[in-house]
């Protein structure tokens, strides 16, 4: 199968697709971003690219991973609060482990953190979503931790920033035109240390799904949620594996995670800086 022009655009659900998120017969063609993100090692992916590129996708685990949401997406009434069947981030690991075992090659491993900076990681997340990531800091980190992320968080990002953040957050367009402007500054996400997320097991559904799934934007045609490089890789397996295997498509699971989703909706940093504040107040006036 040609490939075609690689396109940026913005992420918008569209028409319906089944509980798995499997549209059989079709196969992601185009990609998300263009040169807004770059893997640590590219090219070529891995310490084996020789041997991967020689190894043929194994469907089993991603089949496994579309039966398992089949089953149990009826049952899903929660995002990040139970860690079993009913959790939709559940779900959402649960195909990207499914696509990591199909497809040997990839960028998407731990120490490459290319899609952890702006504007690549630019998004928005309610105040639901938040709520995980600050009852994650607040119970599962250190005092040193949390002392930390202040302190980087004032660092990084300054008056200037935030109100960038503040203009931006809800504007692709916008993100499109600063996009020069930011992505040269290399500025990190304020929980990436040592190119390491420090929120791991409570990321939100943007960082679980980014660089494994496939979406539907305004056009019928799907696209690689990934930066080019790991858009790049899938298209290549994808198309020496055939037909039979395709990525998830994200639409229907992330469209149940916002009907559960509730409050405000802001850029994380945001949601940060909001925390960061409060931390400070308790530090100078303790017991309060």
């Amino acid at each position: 199968m040609p490939k075609s022009e690689v396109t940026a655009v913005s992420m918008r659900p569209s028409i319906p697709h089944n509980e798995a998120g499997a549209v059989p017969g079709e196969v992601a063609i185009r990609l998300f971003f263009k040169h807004l993100a770059k893997p640590v090692d590219a090219p070529p992916p891995g310490e084996f690219a020789d041997v991967l590129a020689a190894q043929e996708p194994d469907p089993t685990p991603l089949a496994e991973a579309y039966e398992f949401v089949r089953l149990n997406a009826a049952l899903a009434d929660n995002i990040g609060e139970t860690g079993d069947e009913r959790d939709l981030y559940v779900h959402l690991d649960k195909l990207a482990d499914g696509v990591k075992g199909t497809f040997a090659k990839s960028y998407c491993r731990s120490g490459c953190s290319a899609c952890c900076h702006y504007p690549v990681a630019l998004f928005t997340m309610t105040f639901t979503e938040w709520r995980i990531v600050q009852r994650y800091i607040e119970t599962e980190w250190t005092d040193e931790q949390r002392h930390d992320l202040a302190v980087r968080y004032r660092k990084t990002f300054t008056g200037l920033w935030r109100f960038m953040l503040m203009m931006l957050q809800n504007s692709y367009v916008g993100v499109m035109l600063a996009a020069p402007l930011m992505f040269p500054r290399q500025v990190a996400c304020p929980f990436l240390v040592e190119d390491k997320c420090t929120v791991y097991p409570a990321r939100p559904y943007q960082c679980r799904s980014f660089g494994y799934f496939s979406a539907r934007t305004w056009g019928r045609t799907p696209k690689v949620y990934a930066c080019n490089f790991q858009g790049e890789v899938l298209l290549e397996q994808l198309e020496a594996a055939g037909p039979q295997i395709q990525l998830p498509v994200m639409n229907p699971l992330i469209l149940k995670i916002r009907k559960l989703c509730r409050g405000p909706r802001m850029a994380l940093p945001l949601w940060v800086g909001i925390w960061v504040e409060r931390y400070e107040r308790k530090a100078v006036t303790p017991g309060q």
